[in-house]
């Protein structure tokens, strides 16, 4: 998935005092250990900062668990769905660096300068989007207002400004094509609703597509509304599978749209809403690719107590999808302060690599489904941790150890097959909001 992250100097913090808690209905009989001998072999990416900080204040740091350096600082940026490399925009006095730089060891591979004011700064992809390998990016100016916006396409491997686009209204930047021939937009109508539409940019006609971009089940209606939560890609960068919500009407869905081929159009999935709207932000999406290019989509809301599966065929360009009937339980709310209710998680979903369970964030704890359970009516659901707070999930790449973070404590190494947590480790990240990736 593409993910944005930022620069902070911070200081090394000792972390995770040894818990007490054990893991629930899972297995108890695996070695906490097995958590804490395999954190040295994992390089972790973690967003430092929190959802109220300026976007510009956040800042991604990677670090191997338990080694004593203060990690290697990345600047703000956009990375390819390989994670090895990461694109930046920085505005200064009218115009702006972009620069291309290695993951490993944050060196700059190569930089170049345009005219005006972009950047890449925050987690949204609406003023900056970048095809799945990096090669092509797109940027909305900053001055854009409701009667006029200028968009530019980048080629980041030459090194060179391809196009400028100029189009009368407002749009924001959705996503760009593996070969850069479309740009996805969101036309905001001003129209005294939060209505938008997607609209089609190609880029080798130099026009805009006549009509919205519209579900094919849907087709009388190109309205859309709600904002974007979290968004997964698949393997060839493709299809955009984003989740939206809106609080306003309570409404959840995903949006899943293709960005090659002959059809034009798209296809949204609703999702299970509850009676209480203020608790959509919770929902998180996780995504497996299988061998032959199939994938499996988790939304789930660990504080609504929902999860629903999506199975997508991906070479099929009219969308062949099985929605399979969502599994529910009665989550953990009596304890949930205010402040907890409103937190907003960051890559809130982590699935086994071997796709056969399912972690994710509730109000309190971490709850874990089998996957092979939810097609299931009585699905059994596992809660864990449930005295702490948790905003991201991410596995390693052997899938034995499941990092957590707590944004008060750090992040935690704990067993995946028993959630215990292993031993405490050094972090150089003092405030962590979410992992943003893990390498091996």
């Amino acid at each position: 998935m593409l993910k944005k992250s930022s620069i902070w100097l911070i200081a090394i913090l000792s972390l995770l005092l040894p818990f007490a808690t054990a893991c629930g209905s899972l297995s108890k009989t695996g070695n906490a250990s097995n958590a804490s001998s395999a954190v040295t072999h994992s390089n972790l990416y973690v967003l430092a900062g929190s959802a109220n900080q300026d976007a510009n204040a956040l800042q991604i740091v990677s670090f191997q668990p338990g080694a004593s350096n203060s990690g290697v600082k990345l600047p703000n940026g956009l990375t390819s769905l390989d994670h090895q490399n990461l694109y930046t925009a920085v505005p200064h006095q009218g115009r702006t660096t972009i620069s291309v730089i290695d993951t490993r060891n944050a060196s700059v591979v190569r930089s170049f300068t345009i005219d005006g004011t972009y950047s890449t700064a925050g987690t949204q992809f609406d003023h900056a989007v970048l095809s799945f390998d990096g090669h092509w990016l797109a940027l909305r100016a900053l001055s854009t207002n409701a009667s006029s916006t200028t968009i530019v396409l980048l080629d980041t491997r030459a090194g060179t400004l391809l196009k400028t686009i100029s189009l009368q209204g407002d749009f924001d930047l959705d996503a760009v094509s593996p070969d850069a021939s479309r740009i996805y937009l969101l036309e905001r109508l001003h129209d005294g609703t939060s209505h938008y539409y997607v609209r089609l940019y190609q880029v080798d006609k130099n026009q805009l597509y006549e009509y919205p971009i519209v579900d094919k089940n849907d087709i009388n209606d190109p309205n859309m509304t709600g904002m974007a939560l979290v968004r997964q890609m698949s393997a060839d960068g493709s299809k955009v599978f984003t989740l939206y919500i809106d609080s306003h009407n309570n409404v959840a869905f995903i949006h899943i749209l293709p960005l090659t081929g002959d059809y034009l159009g798209a296809r949204c999935i609703d999702l299970p809403a509850g009676s209480d709207p203020s608790l959509l932000h919770y929902y998180t999406l996780a995504m497996h690719t299988y061998e032959d290019g199939h994938a499996t989509l988790y939304a789930a809301n660990g504080a609504l107590g929902s999860v629903t599966t999506v199975d997508i065929d991906t070479s099929d360009q009219v969308f062949s999808l099985n929605i399979g009937a969502s599994a529910h339980f009665a989550p953990t709310m009596s304890n949930a302060s205010t402040t907890t209710r409103s937190r907003l998680l960051y890559n809130g979903a982590a699935i086994s690599p071997d796709n056969s369970t399912l972690f994710f964030a509730g109000l309190l704890g971490i709850w874990s489904v089998k996957t092979s359970d939810l097609a299931r009516q009585n699905a059994s659901f596992n809660h864990y941790l449930s005295s702490l707070e948790f905003t991201s999930l991410g596995f390693s790449s052997d899938g034995k150890t499941l990092y957590a973070v707590n944004p008060a404590k750090g992040v935690m190494a704990l067993d995946a097959g028993t959630c215990n947590p292993g031993r405490a480790f050094h972090t150089p990240v003092a405030a962590p909001w979410g992992i943003e990736w893990i390498a091996s």
